[in-house]
């Protein structure tokens, strides 16, 4: 097999296996290099559309205020299941009578429950079920 090539002029060049490996891990090197700019290229657009969709998604959750009045307040122990938290701690509560007659109790936190004495009547906010303040 001949591994001479011959160029239009009067010189040739000969390629040796040493040559060729070169040539070959050259091209590896070449292929490798564009296609972890196509994945970074790729990857940059998913995480852009993820976030776009992450913005559509998001909508203000409606606050709903009623009138309300304590009926009771009182703190006990609150197990948790994720170990991001500690297993346990002291929940503080109030129970709310609304204006048409439910009952509802929320976990509202130490300082609210400190300044909120029973049967305070008062604008209770909530969204989605969620207790957001009393006032």
């Amino acid at each position: 097999m001949n591994n001479t090539v011959e160029f239009k002029g009067t010189d040739t060049f000969e390629l040796d296996g040493g040559m060729v490996a070169f040539l070959c891990i050259m091209l590896f090197l070449l292929g490798l290099a564009i296609y972890c700019v196509y994945s970074f290229i790729k990857d940059m657009k998913k995480r852009k559309e993820d976030y776009e969709k992450l913005d559509e998604e998001i909508e203000e959750a409606p606050i709903d205020i009623v009138k309300a009045k304590v009926i009771n307040k009182y703190t006990d122990t609150v197990y948790g299941i994720s170990s991001k938290y500690p297993k346990h701690r002291i929940g503080y509560f109030l129970t709310f009578e609304t204006e048409d007659g439910k009952t509802i109790t929320y976990d509202v936190g130490e300082e609210i429950f400190n300044c909120t004495y029973a049967y305070t009547a008062g604008d209770l906010a909530t969204s989605n079920g969620n207790f957001l303040d009393f006032k």
